[in-house]
């Protein structure tokens, strides 16, 4: 029988994606299809058929999984924020965990013991950072849905910090009575440990209508607010944020503290979304890596310094190397708002930095990397074993590019640690820290 687009058919999951959709045979031609879990029957329609695979929806389930449990939020089959809300808890991490294992074989072709996920305790409300799409006629604010530019109109995320989502409400309610048709999106972020609060309104050429009343209002209903941005869009671009920011209140940058240390964060600063997480990660990298006081360790790609920082009360020197003058000019900052001497940030490519370093002799003895979800460049490959550092630590948020990235790394390493940790509870992304030591040859 040809399947075809809007045919039905009663199938049973077989397996899941890293995405989170569940795998399904009719006639043996595997379907993709959200809200299905592995072992659960159903009838699904064909949504779209492609020479090798097919997408559809399931409209009636006949089998239920026991991993199964009640979505939280009522939103979870629209909104694209979410992906494993219907699978739980205990099911979720392992779910991850075969993600972080499957990706490792299949793009890494490497068989290597991949250790229990490290859960969150209380895994909702924990984005200290959220970007809220605007539309108009008729006036809508939330999130994506999946593979789309529609929105889902929302008031509440149940991942979102409580106080983003009260201040997400009155601002949104405020854009909405005074028709800011000039906003295209709302971003929020906090401080979890100093409820310090940054609001940013992504406008276009039109402006902010209400500027000073819109600052007035957030300012005295919500104490928290420590600062206010406009960015303006006046160029075609995917980006959320442009370069063009105004400060229209308070300071530009909020604080953030993890365990005794304190960040200056600035609008376009990256530090990671899940501050409980954050420090589990760190804390996990650095007892795993073994380091001591007389150890210098190279943090390559270090952003606004929070690995570095965390780093340099274990170890005699940390080296902090980014391309990005922004985010150095942040991290030499925060060094300071810390009264920390013994790490040193340079502005500088990581391969020309590396190179001066072959060329001084100075001994590295550990390397920590956390590139961005598509790894690292065959450049920064080739840079991580002229070093010839005795420990690797790798940090990464996309198991795919990460076993990539493994499997050149292993032929001068070997792969001692694969730890995962859920930094995004409810979502199928999923971090991981990997500690490689170096082969005597």
């Amino acid at each position: 029988m040809e399947i075809k687009k809007s045919m039905t058919f009663t199938t049973e999951c077989v397996d899941m994606t890293s995405s989170a959709l569940g795998v399904c045979k009719v006639e043996s031609f595997p379907v993709f299809v959200s809200n299905m879990l592995v072992g659960e029957q159903g009838d699904v329609l064909i949504l779209k058929k492609l020479s090798k695979y097919g997408f559809g929806k399931l409209v009636n389930l006949t089998k239920s999984s026991s991993h199964r449990q009640e979505p939280r939020c009522p939103l979870f089959l629209k909104c694209g924020g979410c992906q494993t809300m219907h699978l739980s808890g205990a099911h979720q991490l392992e779910f991850k965990r075969n993600q972080v294992s499957n990706d490792l074989k299949r793009n890494g072709n490497l068989e290597v013991e991949v250790s229990p996920v490290i859960g969150m305790d209380h895994p909702y409300f924990y984005r200290n950072k959220v970007m809220i799409p605007v539309s108009f006629d008729p006036f809508e604010a939330g999130f994506y849905r999946v593979n789309s530019h529609s929105i889902v109109d929302m008031d509440t995320c149940f991942i979102q910090h409580p106080l983003l989502n009260t201040i997400y409400q009155s601002v949104k309610e405020f854009i909405k009575e005074h028709q800011e048709t000039s906003v295209q999106t709302i971003v929020l972020r906090i401080g979890q440990n100093t409820q310090e609060v940054m609001v940013t309104l992504a406008i276009n050429q039109l402006g902010l209508k209400h500027e000073e009343q819109f600052v007035k209002v957030m300012s005295e209903s919500f104490p928290e607010i420590k600062s206010m941005w406009l960015n303006l869009h006046d160029q075609p671009s995917n980006t959320v944020l442009s370069r063009n920011s105004r400060l229209i209140y308070g300071s530009k940058t909020i604080t953030e503290r993890l365990h005794d240390l304190k960040f200056s964060i600035s609008l376009n600063s990256f530090f990671q979304v899940n501050t409980t997480q954050t420090e589990i990660l760190y804390e996990t990298a650095i007892r795993l890596a073994s380091l001591n006081h007389e150890d210098t360790v190279l943090d390559l790609y270090c952003g606004v310094g929070t690995i570095a920082l965390f780093l340099s009360r274990f170890v005699k020197r940390v080296i902090g190397v980014d391309i990005v003058e922004s985010a150095i000019e942040d991290a030499t900052k925060n060094a300071a708002l810390n009264g920390i001497d013994t790490v040193e940030f340079v502005c500088q490519d990581a391969t020309e930095y590396i190179k001066s370093l072959k060329d001084s002799h100075e001994v590295i003895d550990a390397v920590f990397v956390d590139p961005p979800r598509k790894g690292l460049s065959q450049q920064g490959i080739e840079d991580l074993l002229l070093l010839k550092a005795k420990q690797i630590v790798y940090i990464s948020c996309n198991p795919q590019t990460l076993g990539r990235d493994l499997k050149h790394l292993s032929t001068e390493y070997t792969i001692d640690v694969v730890q995962p940790v859920d930094l995004f509870p409810w979502t199928s992304h999923v971090e991981t820290v990997v500690l490689m030591s170096r082969v005597d040859k």
